[in-house]
């Protein structure tokens, strides 16, 4: 393939990436502002909730389809539900409807990430792909970065729905770049049609078990899971071609992953999806201040995954992922000490530190996933591992709602929150006596939620027991070559 078109193609998937990070954080400073407009704080979780269920069931069938048909058409569909997505909330006037945008979004984010990933990894391979993926991770770190400054600077001086509106010509830009693409002459298989239905009915069902929990209903959803897997278990054993092969998931580099993302990713998101309540509401920070301090989060992510290549050809994957692992612990910690020390440094150098350790790991988890498999199970195998970080990002967020909601209802200080969140849409800084209260209540009702985010962030060091010696950047076997993608 020309150099000319390798480097479109990596820029076009480089721009998908930062389209699907956009996505996951832009929303951060703006859904106070959205909720103090259109109302119904006890929604306020499904604004993210609702992006990563439909991201998760999406994407392990969005990368199988893909390595069975090709990469094109189902980047470009990506690109097309989230540009509709975008349009439908940024014409929303009910938190309902955009919060169904939101699963639009989420259903081209679940396609476009993963693929973008899966891209490089079939333009390169070693030590290259562990550059190129570096790059990726700094790539999504940046659109990080820049999406909560972003979005608050549009609360502040424009409007939240131009936060969505914004998406369009950024789509525009990535199928452009997208579009020579080749699609492979392939053999099409038999499509596993039962499969694909019983897969994505599994995976929804698990995802709304886990954002409705405590709730009765999330018992008998998660019945319907176990069933619903089982069904689909025995249609993956007998089909031809399955949508999720079951031994893809047995494979050492790709289990271990997966267990590793969702014990980092559940502090993560769990924590952050709630501190620019807590800065805004609490602090009197504005909404783009708020977003500064998440900024330090994608700066940290940046210089965590600058030092992966460094790190793993000097210390090994085990340790790297421990300092990683070190990383996201200890700016966890940080978060469950917001009460005893000042509000504003402390969550920078929590933001800072765990945007670090998630550099590291995030990028030693997708080089690990993507080790030693064929372009043929490529695109499955990095799905699997966006699946387990979607499937932990709503548990992490769903749990933080549950448990923040718990709390406040412990100091009798749940029905002030609608008010708040209103106040922050117009007056940040309130001086009504009762809402001053509330926000005292709201810290110290987020520390023991950040000391819950604790477990598992600490948890992910047990993994270090199984992570396979390998070593990432040797030429392996079954790798193909730049041309792979060539017709």
């Amino acid at each position: 393939m020309p150099q000319a078109r390798i480097t479109r193609i990596v820029a076009g998937a480089l721009l998908a990436i930062f389209v699907g990070a956009m996505n996951g954080s832009i929303i951060d400073t703006v859904a106070p502002t959205i909720v103090g407009e259109l109302g119904g704080f006890s929604l306020y979780a499904w604004i993210y909730t609702a992006s990563l269920i439909a991201g998760a069931a999406v994407t392990l069938v969005a990368g199988r389809l893909a390595d069975l048909y090709g990469r094109r058409a189902l980047l470009l569909g990506g690109l097309l539900c989230f540009a509709l997505g975008s349009i439908l909330c940024a014409s929303a006037h009910q938190l309902p409807v955009l919060i169904a945008g939101r699963g639009l979004q989420g259903v081209g984010a679940g396609t476009l990430l993963p693929l973008a990933s899966t891209l490089i990894g079939d333009l390169f391979s070693g030590a290259q792909r562990a550059r190129m993926q570096g790059v990726a991770t700094i790539v999504w770190a940046i659109a990080a970065c820049a999406a909560p400054v972003i979005g608050g600077s549009f609360v502040q001086w424009l409007h939240w729905r131009d936060v969505f509106w914004m998406n369009l010509p950024l789509a525009a830009a990535t199928a452009i770049l997208l579009w020579p693409l080749p699609q492979p002459p392939r053999r099409l298989p038999s499509f596993d049609l039962a499969g694909t239905l019983t897969l994505l009915a599994t995976i929804t069902t698990l995802m709304l078990a886990i954002s409705l929990a405590p709730a009765s209903l999330s018992l008998w959803l998660a019945g319907a899971t176990v069933v619903l897997a089982l069904i689909w278990w025995q249609t993956a054993r007998h089909a031809e071609e399955p949508i999720l092969p079951i031994g893809l998931l047995r494979l050492p580099t790709i289990a271990t992953s997966m267990i590793a993302a969702v014990c980092v990713n559940l502090p993560l998101t769990g924590t952050t999806a709630y501190l620019p309540l807590v800065l805004q509401g609490v602090g009197g920070l504005s909404p783009t201040a708020s977003g500064a301090v998440l900024l330090l989060l994608s700066l940290g992510w940046s210089l965590g995954a600058n030092f992966v290549t460094p790190l793993a050809r000097r210390l090994g994957i085990r340790s790297s992922a421990a300092c990683g692992f070190t990383g996201v612990a200890i700016g966890t910690g940080l978060l469950t000490q917001l009460p005893r020390f000042p509000l504003l440094p402390l969550s920078i150098a929590a933001m800072a530190m765990l945007g670090i350790g998630m550099g590291i790991t995030a990028t030693l988890l997708t080089l690990l996933a993507q080790h030693n498999t064929r372009y043929e199970i490529r695109g499955g195998a990095t799905s699997a591992l966006t699946f387990a970080e979607n499937t932990a990002g709503a548990a992490g967020t769903a749990l933080a709602g549950t448990l923040l909601h718990h709390f406040l209802q412990h100091h009798n200080a749940a029905t002030l929150l609608d008010e708040l969140a209103s106040r922050l849409a117009l007056h940040p800084p309130s001086t009504d006596p009762a809402l001053q209260a509330a926000r005292q209540t709201l810290l110290v009702a987020y520390t023991p939620l950040a000391a819950v985010m604790l477990i598992p962030a600490c948890a992910v060091f047990a993994v270090l027991l199984w992570l396979p010696k390998i070593d990432l950047f040797a030429s392996e076997e079954n790798e193909t070559s730049p041309n792979a993608l060539s017709p």
